[in-house]
This record gives structure tokens, C-alpha cells and sequence, in this order.
């Protein structure tokens, strides 16, 4: 079975199709919940088991859509795949949650951020990761730069920094952070409420790895 490569990041579009693993047969459904649930029901008549059932079924629904549509609905989850040819980003509202509850926890904790030395290293990791993108709002642009802006002005006011590569940071498009933050963060913080599924997003080069 081939790997997972696409990813569903429209949330609020519903699945209403999704090819059959390694085959052009489509399972299509009212909603995502009704199309999962044929999905789930086909696979196992069938007898296929993906690895991970959530990744390959949001692979499948991509591939179902027109070209045309994927591309605005659906992202690469390759690290392989080349930057130019990358879906960009959408903020999805697991990671509006996922950033207030990173900076509660750092609110709460004692932790200080890292040393300059190390968000210097960590940025310019950063700079020339394929995964440094602009990031895009659930169909809205302003709703993303709003975002962004409190994202850091919060966390300035416990870490207001720069590094030396600042001026190529731009979002993470794995956890959707701005760069020019996280990289002043502790660990500690970051992994506060983290998926795990997400977090194997994450290159191999990753400081966060």
C-alpha cells in the first residue's frame, strides 16, 4: 500500500469521496463522518488495514477531489516533496487551542527562555527548513495575521527577542507557530499539548525533534 502523502486541511469542507487504497474505486457519503464511516466499512470487507487509518483516509478523500480542487484544499505531508510544489498551510482550529495552551503552560511555569545561542541555532535551522511557510486562515486571511500578531505579542511579553535570522522566519506549517517566537521557547513549553501524530510531522533536521 503506498504511502500517505496528502493531507486534509479544510476542515470545514466536508469528505464527501475517497478512494479505495492503491485504486481508482471511489466510497462516496452526505458529510465526512458518513463517508468515513462507508470508508471504514469497505476497507475492512476488503480486508485492508493502513497503518495509520486517519492519514491514509485523508490521503484517499485528497486524492478523490479534481487536481484543480486539491491543491486549495489539501497540502504535501512529504518532506520529500519539493517547497515549490507544497500546499501552504491552513490554520485549523486544534492549532488556535494547541497555541493557548502553550502559552498558558509557559505562563504558568518557571521556565525561561533558551539561551540567545541556542534560538540563534534553532532559527537558522528554521530559515532553510521547507516547513518555514506563510500560513493561511480557515478562509480568511486577516483571521490568520490577527492570529499571528497575538501569538506574538503575547509571547513577547516574556520573550522579547530576535535572532540573527529573523528576517527569513515565517510560520512553522507543521504546528502553524510563528517561527520568530517558538525559537525563544523551552521544550518543555512547546510540547504542552501536542499531538503526537503532528509532532512526527516534523523533518528529520527539526529542533524540535
Amino acid at each position: 500500500m503506498p504511502e500517505p502523502e496528502l493531507e486534509w486541511v479544510l476542515l470545514n469542507k466536508s469528505v464527501e469521496a475517497a478512494l479505495i487504497p492503491g485504486t481508482d474505486e471511489r466510497v462516496t457519503g452526505n458529510a465526512t463522518d458518513d463517508t468515513r464511516t462507508k470508508w471504514d466499512k469497505e476497507l475492512k470487507r476488503r480486508g485492508i488495514v493502513p497503518d495509520n487509518p486517519n492519514r491514509t483516509f485523508h490521503d484517499c478523500a485528497c486524492r478523490a477531489l479534481p487536481e484543480d480542487r486539491r491543491g486549495r484544499i489539501c497540502r504535501y505531508i512529504d518532506e520529500q516533496t519539493d517547497a515549490g510544489l507544497r500546499v501552504p498551510r491552513v490554520i485549523r482550529l486544534d492549532d488556535i487551542w494547541g497555541f493557548f495552551a502553550k502559552v498558558k503552560a509557559w505562563w504558568n511555569s518557571e521556565d525561561e527562555p533558551v539561551t540567545q545561542e541556542e534560538a540563534n541555532r534553532r532559527a537558522a535551522i528554521c530559515a532553510s527548513c521547507p516547513m518555514n511557510q506563510t500560513i493561511y486562515g480557515l478562509g480568511c486571511g486577516s483571521c490568520s495575521n490577527v492570529l499571528t500578531r497575538i501569538g506574538s505579542e503575547v509571547f513577547s511579553l516574556i520573550a522579547n527577542k530576535r535572532t540573527t535570522s529573523d528576517d527569513g522566519l515565517k510560520n512553522c506549517a507543521v504546528c502553524a507557530c510563528s517561527l520568530k517566537v517558538i525559537v525563544h521557547a523551552p521544550l518543555s513549553v512547546l510540547n504542552e499539548n501536542q499531538d503526537p501524530e503532528r509532532a512526527s510531522e516534523w523533518p528529520l533536521h527539526c529542533w524540535r525533534r
